[in-house]
């Protein structure tokens, strides 16, 4: 994921745990009252202390700390936070553990919706992960590794690879000597070339297959740091390992140990990779010739530093455009400026160059063009804001029909592209209603009315109404009856069994069309609920509401 502000939920799970970035851009992992901080305080040395103690010439120990831990700065990053079932918290930031705590009495985890983001987030997200189980510190840093973030080369996969040498040593044992060995991924075994017997003299070669070819960017060499270290060698290529087929790309001398890292001008694609080796180190030289490991690489571009884009375009992102004249936005250059900087931000895969031309524009262009701009005159403004409001997610027409099993949510859009929103107030049925609250509708059947009201900064005012319509059936009562069984509205399970009965039985007249019979069940629906209400069987909430429904059956029907 990555974001260029602060102050943002990135997930929660209701009230057990969250993941948000604080108002400094640091993560914050919380688990019930517990918090994991990914601010860290690094210390490096400077100059270590020096001179007699106690005397002028002592100088003490001189470091310098620096800070790290921020994820709003408009990179890419990887978030591991995890709860282990010792109660041990972790959080992990690109492959890192960056803040970790024991926790002896561990928070419960309860069922519950997991949200990503918030409304008022601003970030980009690539995967969420939720799992039942823990992550091991080699796999945070691997899951960062397979990203490919970072500029550098990248060992292949090699568990398909083959090798093969013109020589063998093979009475040493399975640590010395096959040249398979230059495959295992261990530098504490080897291929070596015969030394019990006849002892072959270079030209030696070892020969690494591919699977298929592809491409590789670079070939390393690591010597077992003993007799037979290469010195002279060429790294030839072959599609198709026949004689006459090698073809020499790159020559050298390597130093006597350690390893040596070839790197190729440009990416090389074959399937055949030969280490052929004409001089070799040690006693006597030239004769023997050895490697702990072979490994193939391709260089990851990485991704680009976003760190100085990031507050360039949050600051071109947090101007109030509606103040200014668009002529002035347009002529000024800053549509254009805003244009560049949001394409360029927006794009994780921008190269470096890109970013670095958009920051230079910024910098260079900015001042000046806030400068250029041009405030409205609010005298210039006579279209009021315009209101597009939903309910449930879907838009709101101005007369809907809903019924009462239903638990509705409203919200809204309001915009003005010329001097702006100064305030907007929404009620229902005359009662000030906060954006996203829940209106269950069981015990409302009838007209309602949610008037949303916008003003903007010119004073021009909109109003729209909506006219919501509750309604209610017999399949409507046995949602209902589910519900309040639920909140233990009922005395027993006879009860509910009762009610759902009765509730078949209208609920299949109602369908076939047979207006009276739905009228004497509705009726002896009531008869049935004052029956239970007087014997104490059912709750006052439910009984004035399966009441109230029935008597609007009746009503509609009769």
């Amino acid at each position: 994921m990555r974001m260029s502000e602060n102050n943002q939920t990135i997930l929660s799970q209701e009230d057990t745990y969250h993941l948000k970035v604080d108002d400094q851009g640091y993560l914050n992992f919380t688990v019930g009252e517990e918090i994991l901080n990914s601010k860290e305080t690094i210390t490096t040395v400077d100059e270590k202390a020096h001179g007699t103690f106690g005397t002028e010439d002592y100088k003490p120990t001189t470091t310098q700390e620096a800070v790290k831990g921020k994820v709003d700065d408009g990179n890419l990053h990887d978030i591991k936070a995890v709860r282990e079932a010792n109660g041990m918290l972790k959080l992990y930031v690109d492959g890192e553990l960056v803040a970790s705590k024991y926790v002896k009495e561990k928070y419960p985890l309860t069922k519950g919706n997991i949200t990503l983001g918030s409304p008022e987030a601003k970030f980009q997200v690539a995967e969420v992960e939720v799992r039942n189980h823990s992550i091991a510190y080699d796999e945070a840093e691997k899951s960062y590794e397979d990203l490919n973030l970072e500029e550098g080369y990248k060992a292949m996969d090699q568990t398909e690879f083959k090798a093969y040498a013109n020589s063998e040593e093979k009475e040493a044992g399975s640590h010395e000597g096959p040249v398979e060995n230059v495959l295992d991924g261990k530098s504490s075994t080897w291929w070596h070339t015969q030394y019990n017997g006849e002892q072959p003299t270079v030209p030696h070669w070892v020969t690494i297959e591919m699977p298929e070819a592809e491409y590789v960017d670079a070939y390393k060499y690591v010597s077992r740091n003993g007799n037979g270290n290469v010195k002279k060698y060429e790294l030839q290529i072959s599609d198709t390992n026949e004689k006459g087929s090698w073809k020499t790309i790159e020559s050298g001398e390597m130093e006597d140990g350690g390893s040596t890292l070839i790197e190729f001008d440009e990416p090389v694609k074959s399937k055949f990779y030969r280490l052929y080796i004409t001089e070799t180190y040690g006693n006597p030289p030239n004769t023997f010739a050895s490697a702990a490991e072979i490994k193939l690489y391709t260089k990851n571009k990485g991704t680009a530093d976003f760190s100085e884009l990031a507050p360039a375009y949050n600051d071109i992102s947090h101007v109030d455009e509606t103040k200014y004249t668009e002529e002035s936005l347009e002529n000024s250059g800053f549509n254009a400026l805003k244009d560049l900087l949001e394409t360029t931000y927006l794009n994780p895969n921008s190269s470096q160059n890109n970013v670095d031309e958009a920051v230079a524009d910024f910098n260079q262009n900015y001042e000046m063009i806030l400068e250029q701009l041009v405030e409205k005159s609010d005298d210039d403004d006579t279209t009021p804001p315009e209101i597009f409001a939903k309910m449930n997610g879907e838009e709101l027409p101005n007369q809907v029909n809903i019924t009462d099993s239903e638990i509705v949510t409203f919200t809204w859009e309001v915009t003005d592209d010329e001097s702006g929103v100064d305030y907007v107030v929404a009620k229902f049925d005359d009662e000030v209603y906060e954006k996203d609250t829940d209106v269950d509708l069981a015990g409302k059947l009838g007209e309602h009315t949610l008037i949303i009201t916008a003003e903007d900064k010119a004073g021009n005012i909109q109003q729209e109404t909506y006219s919501i319509f509750v309604t209610t059936s017999a399949s409507d009562m046995m949602a209902l009856v589910e519900r309040f069984e639920k909140e233990g509205a009922f005395e027993n399970e006879v009860v509910v069994h009762q009610l759902n009965l009765h509730l078949t039985s209208l609920k299949h007249f109602e369908e076939k069309g047979s207006d009276e019979k739905v009228v004497k069940h509705a009726k002896g629906l009531q008869t049935l609920l004052n029956y239970q209400e007087e014997k104490d069987l059912i709750s006052e909430k439910a009984y004035e509401i399966l009441t109230d429904d029935a008597e609007y059956l009746v009503e509609k029907y009769k």
